[in-house]
């Protein structure tokens, strides 16, 4: 409740509501429609597909998040393989091995070309490939809420 003696406000409040909320606004960037914590993955692991997508940061909460997209049924052929390959990319893109990263997310790409998650990686790739002096983190800033 926040508001006056006279006029009242209902509504969540904390960590777990900011979080929900800057999950769900970092599907922009990753143009997918849904996301989930790490946490959340690891409740529902067995039971729904999921891939690792990344680790982030988000505004007012402490330590890095991380990523993961629950499988949309329908979407790909063959998601366990494709997100295999994708979470490869990752792993490696994270480890600082770019070549391994690229051909990973190259096998990927050719079979989701469209893939939101995918072509930011490959973005990401190029970026850290190029180098541009500071160090490198493997854990992504988001532009916004």
């Amino acid at each position: 409740n926040v508001g006056t003696h006279r006029k009242f406000k209902y509504g969540p409040l904390g960590t777990a509501v900011n979080l929900a909320s800057r999950v769900q606004g970092a599907t922009k960037y990753f143009k997918t429609s849904l996301l989930i914590t790490g946490e959340t993955a690891a409740r529902v692991s067995g039971r729904y597909p999921t891939r690792r997508l990344c680790r982030v940061r988000v505004q007012n909460i402490i330590g890095p998040v991380e990523l993961h997209e629950l499988e949309v049924p329908g979407t790909y052929e063959d998601w366990s393989r494709l997100s295999r390959l994708y979470e490869e990319a990752v792993a490696a893109f994270e480890r600082e091995d770019f070549l391994s990263a690229k051909a990973s997310l190259t096998e990927f790409l050719a079979g989701a070309p469209g893939d939101g998650p995918g072509l930011l990686l490959q973005k990401r790739l190029k970026e850290a490939s190029r180098g541009s002096g500071a160090a490198f983190d493997p854990v992504w800033s988001l532009p916004g809420k």
